[in-house]
């Protein structure tokens, strides 16, 4: 796929500065971080400037209380 941003984020907490993010952004570059904001304004860079954008997040918590669910 071409014109496309890839992110991912691993939702701790970002009180206890457990929250972490990696990206693959179209033009090949790679970014990581810790910090929410860096994640946010990143994001929010790649669709001002016109490329589609890809979010994934891991959050164990939401899934087994998804799955305890069902």
């Amino acid at each position: 796929m071409e014109n496309i941003s890839i992110f991912c984020a691993d939702i701790g907490s970002v009180k206890r500065k457990k929250f972490g993010w990696a990206s693959k952004l179209a033009n090949n570059n790679f970014h990581c971080g810790s910090k929410i904001e860096d994640f946010a304004r990143y994001i929010a860079n790649e669709i001002n400037s016109g490329v589609k954008v890809t979010i994934g997040f891991e959050c164990k918590r939401l899934m087994s209380s998804v799955l305890d669910f069902i």
